[in-house]
C-alpha cells in the first residue's frame, strides 16, 4: 500500500487522503449506519492510503453514480460532480468550479475526461 497520507480542516470537518475524503463520504461508501465518532480511527487509517481510499471512492460511486443521473451510465463529469456535491452533485451548480479544475487537469490526459 501507498502511503498517502494527510488530513486538512475543511470547513468544519477533515477531509483525508489523496481525494480528500470526509468521514461522511467514508461511512456511506462503506454502509456503515450509524457514522459516528467512534469510526473515525477506521476513517484515518483508510484515507492514508491511497489503495484503500480508491476502494472507498468506487464505493461511493457504485452507490450513488447512475442514482445522480438517473439510471443512465455517469460520465466522468458526473462523477467528479457526486465526489464533490454527494448524491446529487451530477445536477447541482454548486460543482462546476471542481467540474472545470478536474476537466481543466484531465484534458491534456491520455483519454482525457469528457
Amino acid at each position: 500500500m501507498t502511503y498517502e497520507g494527510r488530513c486538512y480542516l475543511d470547513g468544519e470537518t477533515d477531509s483525508c487522503g489523496p481525494f480528500a475524503i470526509k468521514i461522511e463520504y467514508w461511512c456511506d461508501a462503506n454502509n456503515i449506519y450509524p457514522c459516528t465518532p467512534d469510526y473515525d480511527q477506521q476513517f484515518r487509517d483508510c484515507t492514508m492510503y491511497y489503495n484503500c481510499s480508491v476502494v472507498t471512492v468506487n464505493g461511493y460511486m457504485c452507490r450513488y453514480g447512475e442514482y445522480c443521473t438517473g439510471g443512465v451510465t455517469p460520465t466522468c463529469e458526473d462523477f467528479a460532480r457526486i465526489h464533490n456535491g454527494g448524491p446529487n452533485g451530477c445536477t447541482c451548480d454548486c460543482t462546476d468550479e471542481y467540474w472545470d479544475l478536474v476537466h481543466l487537469c484531465c484534458a491534456d490526459k491520455p483519454g482525457g475526461c469528457d
